[in-house]
Order: C-alpha cells, then structure tokens, then sequence
C-alpha cells in the first residue's frame, strides 16, 4: 500500500464523532456486554440453585438423607452462589480509588481473597 492510499483511507475512516455523553455511557462497567451476560448467568444459576433446594426435600427424598449430608449440600450450594456473587462485584468494580497502584494492590488483594473460596 502507498502512502497516498494510506492518507486517503485514513481521512475516510471514522468520521462519526461521539459526544460526551456516548462516551460517558461507553466507559461505565454496567453498560459492557461481557458484564451483563456474566449477570444473566449468575441470576440463572441462583434461580436454579434455589429451585433445587425448594424441590430436593420432596422429589429427591431429602428427609430420608442424613442430616449432614443436607447440610454439605446447603452449605456447598450457598458458598457457590456466594463466590460468584463476590466476583461479579470485583468485576463491576475494578478500579476504587484514584492511586492506580493503590487500586492495584486492593484488587489483588479482592482476587486472593476470591481464590480463597475457589
């Protein structure tokens, strides 16, 4: 490819601006794709958990399971949810203070504590 070509190609790439507001909208974590499709499946997945646990008493015989087992499998259900909810909440917000290395260290901090529960 010239230079000429280039130049010209250049010149006619993008020439929609964004206002501030657009912008605005872009930068906010809520707005993200990945964000939001990681919220769909973390509302699927408690919906089902719970509906599981509504119905494990009754159509999976859980009066007649011992009383540990019931509660391995409350207790294991709930850390489950919990994890996942406390990931979505470290990424929705990565960044919390105006020192970036600052905010590093809290997120590292946040991650080590997540992978604590993994």
């Amino acid at each position: 490819m010239e230079l000429n070509e280039l130049k010209s190609g250049w010149k006619n790439a993008g020439g929609y601006l964004r206002t501030e507001e657009e912008l605005g909208k872009m930068t906010k974590m809520m707005n993200h794709p990945v964000i939001k499709r990681i919220k769909t499946k973390l509302l699927i997945q408690t919906v089902a958990l719970l509906a599981f646990l509504f119905v494990y008493y009754d159509w999976f015989d859980g009066d007649k399971k011992p009383l540990y087992a019931n509660l391995a499998l409350v207790t294991g259900l709930v850390l489950y949810v919990l994890n996942d909810i406390m990931g979505y909440l470290s990424l929705t917000k990565p960044v919390g203070k105006s020192n970036l290395k600052q905010s590093v260290w809290d997120y590292l901090a946040r991650v080590k504590r997540l992978s604590f529960f993994r």
